[in-house]
């Protein structure tokens, strides 16, 4: 979201493309075509996922406001991190 409201960042692997959309693969495109790959290559389609998720974190490690900016509002959804916050300064 924050890249394709135009976040500042360099511009991202191909391989992080989607040619149906021309934007960064969703995280449920990158978990389909693991899951083909897997079946093609008889590998776990986890293991596909890691290697198909290393550009991506490698990208975003090279853009360090916009890794910041993710991880930071990865954080405050996924866990109690605002929570812990309201609570302590509440």
């Amino acid at each position: 979201m924050l890249h394709d409201a135009g976040f500042p960042a360099s511009k991202p692997p191909a391989e992080l493309i989607s040619a149906k959309t021309d934007h960064l693969k969703t995280f449920d495109e990158l978990i389909a075509e693991a899951k083909q790959e897997g079946i093609r290559t008889k590998k776990s389609w986890e293991s596909v996922l890691r290697t198909k998720l290393a550009p991506y974190e490698r990208w975003m490690d090279s853009n360090k406001a916009f890794d910041d900016k993710v991880e930071n509002a990865s954080r405050t959804v996924v866990n109690d991190h605002a929570k812990e916050l309201i609570r302590v300064w509440g």
